[in-house]
């Protein structure tokens, strides 16, 4: 009886260490690619290593000057997005923090959902501008180019309905 438990035991530690050599074989394979007999990355590990905009700027083929031109508008937007994600966040807090309270203040309450309102809607505004003028230093096939990838991102490739641009 003792000789057909490790058996058993000993089939299972096979089909577990097949399961886990598999494992590794797959999370390799998505990782590594050999090309040329050389180990190389491929472009999916790469994309979780910059912004998105690092892979849109390759496939446009940016001028030095288009380039200065695409850090300068992400280095302000940053800090802009940064600022603006940073008060939706404290309103956040401060609305949870008041419905957290046993008498509720609804005064209070529909300032900060207007508030909260208020900057979402200039994050809208902010990211569509950002999108605005980064499209007005590309030239004609660019354009194309970065609307194709900004959609493939899951990202408009036009200004929200409402917002009226220049």
């Amino acid at each position: 009886m003792s000789n057909s438990k490790s058996k058993i035991w000993v089939w299972g530690l096979l089909v577990l260490i097949v399961i886990n050599v598999s494992a590794l074989i797959t999370i390799g394979a998505n990782t590594w690619v050999f090309k040329d007999g050389k180990r190389d990355r491929t472009e999916r590990h790469l994309m979780r290593d910059r912004s998105p905009f690092g892979v849109i700027k390759e496939r446009l083929d940016l001028t030095d000057v288009q380039k200065e031109q695409f850090e300068e508008i992400q280095q302000v937007s940053r800090k802009e997005m940064r600022e603006l994600f940073s008060e939706m966040s404290d309103f956040r807090n401060h609305l949870n923090n008041e419905f957290s309270r046993y008498q509720l203040d609804m005064s209070k309450i529909n300032d900060l959902n207007e508030e909260i309102v208020d900057t979402d809607r200039k994050i809208r505004h902010s990211a569509t501008e950002i999108h605005v003028k980064m499209r007005k230093i590309l030239n004609e096939d660019q354009v194309k180019i970065f609307i194709k990838e900004m959609s493939r991102r899951g990202k408009r490739s036009r200004p929200p309905m409402g917002f009226i641009s220049e």
